[in-house]
Formats: C-alpha cells, sequence, structure tokens
C-alpha cells in the first residue's frame, strides 16, 4: 500500500513540475520555437529569421530595420549604450510600449530596464551578435528561456507570465543630441506648435506671453517662477504652483546651480511677468542620470528630454 501511495505521490510531483518549464528542461527549446514559430505566422512577419551561420543554437529571430556601422561604435559587452525600448508577450497579456519612457543607460552586459531588473540576456546576447554597432534599429523575437524563464517578471495586471517570449523593438542610439532633435520637432509636428526658436546649445524656447518687467535674468540672476515639467508622453515629472489665479506664489532659484541647466538657459529668455515654453534635449536635463521619486520609482529616465511651461513672476539680478 505504501508503494502505491509512494508511486501516485511522484506521479503528482511529476505532473506539477511539467506545468512549469524551466531552461533546463529539453523540451523548453521545442515549447519556444513552436511558440515563436506560431506568432510569425499569424503576425506574418515574413522578414524575420535566424543567423543559421555559425549553427544558431539560440533560437532568436530578427529583423535588422536599420543598420548601425563605424569603427568605434561596435557593440561589445564593455560598451555605453544609450537604448529606447519596446517589449510585448507574444500572447499580448505583457506590454512595455512606452518608448518616451523605456530608455535606458549603461554598459551593455550590465543594461536594466526602468524597473531596475536585468535586461533578458537574450536581448543582450541579440544586441551583441546581431545589432552589433551603434545605430542599430531592430526587432528581436526572444525565446521565453533567453527572457524571464518559467518565473515571468513584475505584478499586478500587466505582469509577464513565465515560459512567454518576448517581442522586442530596439534603437541603439548613435547620436543622443540628433535622436534628442528629432524626438522634439516631431513632438512639435505632431501637436501643431510653432513659434519655438532654438539655441545654439540646442534648446527650443517660445515667449508665449510678454512679460511686464523690463530686466533680463543674468546668468547668475534669482527668479521667483511658477512651471510644471513633463516628459514628452504627457507624464508630469514636477510641478510648482503652475496655477495662472495664485501669481504671488512661486518657487525661487539661482539660475546657475540649476541641475537642468537648460531650464535656466530658458528663463533667460522672459522677463517678470512672461510666459515661456521649454524643450531641453537630454545633455541640457539630467542627462544619462535617472531622477527617482522618494520610493524610488523613476521619475524621469536616462536620456530624456523635458518640456517646462513656465510663469516668472520675478528677477532679481
Amino acid at each position: 500500500m505504501k508503494q502505491i501511495y509512494f508511486a501516485l505521490i511522484l506521479l503528482l510531483t511529476m505532473g506539477v513540475v511539467s506545468c512549469r518549464k524551466s531552461e533546463n528542461d529539453v523540451d523548453i527549446k521545442t515549447f519556444d520555437q513552436q511558440q515563436i514559430e506560431a506568432y510569425i505566422k499569424t503576425n506574418n512577419l515574413t522578414n524575420m529569421k535566424r543567423d543559421l551561420t555559425d549553427g544558431d543554437t539560440t533560437g532568436i529571430y530578427y529583423e535588422i530595420l536599420a543598420q548601425g556601422y563605424g569603427a568605434g561604435n561596435e557593440l561589445n559587452y564593455e560598451t555605453p549604450v544609450s537604448l529606447v525600448y519596446s517589449f510585448k508577450s507574444l500572447d499580448g497579456s505583457f506590454t512595455s510600449t512606452d518608448t518616451i519612457y523605456n530608455h535606458s543607460y549603461s554598459y551593455l552586459g550590465l543594461l536594466t530596464n526602468n524597473g531596475g531588473s536585468a535586461m533578458p540576456k537574450g536581448l543582450i546576447t541579440a544586441l551583441h551578435n546581431l545589432a552589433k554597432f551603434k545605430g542599430t534599429r531592430a526587432k528581436f523575437l526572444i525565446p521565453s528561456r533567453l527572457a524571464y524563464g518559467r518565473s515571468g517578471s513584475g505584478t499586478g495586471p500587466n505582469r509577464l507570465p513565465g515560459n512567454q517570449s518576448l517581442e522586442c523593438y530596439v534603437n541603439v542610439i548613435n547620436n543622443q543630441a540628433a535622436y534628442d532633435d528629432q524626438s522634439i520637432t516631431k513632438y512639435m509636428a505632431a501637436n501643431n506648435l510653432t513659434g519655438y526658436t532654438k539655441t545654439a546649445s540646442g534648446l527650443y524656447y517660445k515667449v508665449v506671453q510678454p512679460g511686464t518687467g523690463t530686466v533680463f535674468p543674468s546668468p547668475s540672476g534669482s527668479v521667483t517662477a511658477q512651471y510644471t515639467g513633463s516628459l514628452l508622453n504627457g507624464t508630469n515629472f514636477d510641478t510648482a504652483s503652475n496655477d495662472q489665479e495664485t501669481t504671488n506664489v512661486g518657487v525661487s532659484f539661482t539660475l546657475n546651480n540649476l541641475a537642468a541647466i537648460g531650464f535656466g538657459e530658458g528663463m533667460q529668455k522672459g522677463t517678470a511677468g512672461s510666459r515661456l515654453s521649454l524643450f531641453l534635449p537630454s545633455k541640457l536635463g539630467y542627462g544619462v542620470s535617472v531622477q527617482r521619486d522618494e520610493s524610488q520609482n523613476v521619475r524621469i529616465p536616462a536620456n530624456s528630454v523635458l518640456h517646462f511651461e513656465i510663469i516668472l513672476l520675478t528677477v532679481t539680478n
């Protein structure tokens, strides 16, 4: 009787384990391959292919949308990389497709997403072996065993389930200044924004309403201002008394002490009473630094373009 009971327990255990495939399961490669091939067929992704020249065993499919090149732009694991990306699971249950928010900057071998988790190892392999150069844009289909495996990733309703392969879009930025400028001009065109002036530093500004004052802030001057700061996806990351009715309430700054130096440069374009609109390329914002809130959630990703709407209240030089 004991032997029968033990056999039943063993069979039940094997059944439970088999429901969650691990990267060491000999069948996981077949499972991933079938999942990816079905996805390619269903979505008519005829340009997806595998690199079989060296007998590829990763199972990664890819399409190069634009190929980077050039000496010094090679993607080695110790190369600092600025990456814009989006992910979605092949079953559609998980998406992370906001390419304004999804910016990452680090050495290729140490890349993390904006949640602080390591990028899928299959994506890092694909960037190294298939993208090869900065300036490359590509799509990759990453097998689950090289993504987040049987455990999946994240929490809540948008959690990535286990054993889910990923479709990844990546843009490996070669010229950050050019990319930021293109992002700003595309945003302006999409939102019918006109009348902006571009400075030598790359800042875009517009005097929406001229001020009543006669003194412009100096580079080391002080101002009191109301403002709202946002990303290009509309997410506000900072607001300071941006209420037109409370014109005597604001925040004071000394311009040469500002971390976002484009913020100070932009405020020099107006006098007291001015309303200003600014677009800061990332080098004039926080650059490659990630800004977090008190709960350590990402507030401003690395290499983010910033948009400010400002009311200048006072100017003191």
